[in-house]
């Protein structure tokens, strides 16, 4: 097997890496989940976006096509400066991992985001994830301008089919800034 990494010994081997230089419409890391890693990692850092009302979606793909099977969620999100609190419970999503719940701030050019979404291995269709966000910006429909918000989520996938890789990109406009990371390991 090539990697970029050098060796594993326990550690995360990075598999793939790509950096957004000019405004893009989508990510897209196809054929990486090959089955030769227990857990998956996926990084985005400092994410930002060109539509400030917008939401960063992780579709997963298989032999090049997205998957919409249908996912079982839970989560919560918070303000790290308020007592803002809010909790989801049996919800549904038509086959994507969203990053931001829909609000990216009302000034995108000081939204970032941030995140490690783990992909639990399984051999016949990883059907888990989970993932901790960071957002960073002003006037989120969650508090206050310069809050921090946090979400974690995790996902289930209902049925059996399977996935080799992800789509990165907004419900509307482009993703204007960031770097993306695939990491394995043992």
């Amino acid at each position: 097997m090539s990697y970029y990494g050098k060796g594993n010994n326990g550690r995360p081997v990075l598999l793939r890496k790509y950096d957004v230089t000019s405004a893009v419409s989508e990510v897209t890391f196809d054929g990486v989940f090959k089955g030769d890693f227990d857990w998956h990692y996926l990084v985005g850092v400092d994410v930002a976006t060109d539509d400030a009302s917008t939401s960063i979606r992780i579709m997963r793909r298989a032999s090049g096509s997205d998957v919409t099977t249908t996912l079982d969620y839970m989560g919560q999100r918070g303000s790290n400066t308020s007592a803002n609190e809010n909790t989801m419970t049996n919800q549904t999503v038509g086959g994507y991992f969203d990053i931001t719940a829909d609000e990216t701030g009302t000034d995108a050019t000081r939204q970032t985001n941030s995140w490690v979404i783990s992909y639990i291995a399984n051999p016949t269709h990883m059907p888990t994830d989970w993932g901790r966000i960071l957002t960073s910006g002003v006037g989120t429909s969650y508090g206050s301008a310069g809050d921090d918000w946090w979400h974690e989520r995790t996902h289930q996938l209902i049925g059996s089919t399977g996935f080799d890789g992800v789509r990165i990109h907004c419900a509307s406009g482009n993703i204007s800034n960031g770097t993306f990371f695939i990491y394995g390991m043992a």
